[in-house]
C-alpha cells in the first residue's frame, strides 16, 4: 500500500512516477515543487528555457511535462484536480518540501479585472474528489506563512496580488448567473478546478503549499484572455517569478 494519506497499492504511484520522469527516475526530482494546474504547456517550456531547468519527462504521455533544476522541480499538467492528486501523492513519496501551483481562474466578482493575479488563502470544496479524504466541513487552506511571502515576493516583481478566497469546482458547464452570484455575494473571488485538492492533501500529506491564479477570464463580465498571447505571456512570468521565491524559500 501506498501508505499515510494514500492508501492505494503501491503501484499506482510507481506508476504514475514512470509516466512523470523518463525512466520513473524520480531521484532526479527536487524537493521544491511549482505545479502548473492547467494553462499553456508552451508557457512552462518559455519559463524553463529562462531558467536554465533540463526537461526529465517521460516522453510517452501527453498530460505533463517535467524540468528539474538543482532542488526545483517544474511540473506543467493539462489540468484537472485527478493529475493534482497524483502529483500530491507522488511528491508526498519523495518527501517534498512545499508544492506551489501555478494556473487560472475565472473571476466571480465584478471588480476583479481579467489579468489580475489571486493568491488564495483558502477554497471552497465543490471538487467533489477531496470528499473521499476529508469529512465534508474540512477546510482546504494554503500553508499562511508560504501564502503571505508569496505574494509579498511577486508583488516585489510588479505584480498586484489579492489573498482570497476562490472555490474550486468539478463542473465547468454548470457555473450559472444564479451560482456565480451566490458565490460573489459569500466573498469568493474567483473559480478553478484544482486549488482545494492541493491544498487539502497536501496539507494532510505535511507539505507546504500554496498558489497563484492568473484570472483569465471574468464570468459576471463576460471577458475573456483564454487563447491570447497576452495570457501565455503573463503565464511565462509567473512561473518564472514564482520558481525563484520557491528556489529561495
Amino acid at each position: 500500500m501506498t501508505g499515510g494519506v494514500f492508501t492505494s497499492p503501491g503501484y499506482w504511484v510507481e506508476a504514475f512516477a514512470r509516466a512523470f520522469v523518463a525512466g520513473g527516475r524520480v531521484e532526479v526530482l527536487g524537493d521544491r515543487w511549482v505545479v502548473g494546474m492547467g494553462g499553456s504547456v508552451g508557457a512552462f517550456e518559455e519559463a524553463a528555457e529562462r531558467l536554465g531547468a533540463r526537461e526529465v519527462s517521460a516522453g510517452d504521455v501527453r498530460w505533463v511535462r517535467v524540468w528539474s533544476l538543482e532542488d526545483l522541480t517544474l511540473v506543467s499538467l493539462v489540468g484537472g484536480h485527478g493529475y493534482v492528486e497524483g502529483v500530491v501523492a507522488l511528491a508526498a513519496s519523495r518527501r517534498v518540501k512545499l508544492v506551489v501551483g501555478v494556473g487560472l481562474c475565472g473571476g466571480l466578482s465584478r471588480d476583479l479585472d481579467v489579468g489580475g493575479l489571486i493568491i488564495p488563502y483558502a477554497a471552497v470544496r465543490e471538487d467533489g474528489l477531496t470528499d473521499h479524504y476529508v469529512e465534508p466541513g474540512y477546510p482546504a487552506v494554503a500553508h499562511p506563512a508560504l501564502a503571505t511571502a508569496l505574494a509579498g515576493h511577486l508583488e516585489s516583481r510588479g505584480w498586484r496580488p489579492r489573498l482570497s478566497i476562490v472555490v474550486s469546482r468539478s463542473s465547468t458547464f454548470t457555473e450559472s448567473r444564479g451560482w456565480v452570484e451566490r458565490m460573489a455575494g459569500l466573498r469568493v473571488s474567483c473559480v478553478d478546478v484544482e486549488t482545494s485538492t492541493l491544498y487539502t492533501l497536501s496539507t494532510l500529506a505535511g507539505i507546504k503549499a500554496a498558489a497563484a491564479l492568473i484570472v483569465s477570464d471574468s464570468l459576471p463580465r463576460g471577458e475573456s484572455l483564454l487563447g491570447t498571447q497576452r495570457l501565455r505571456e503573463a503565464q511565462a512570468r509567473l512561473i518564472t517569478d514564482t520558481a525563484d521565491f520557491v528556489q529561495n524559500s
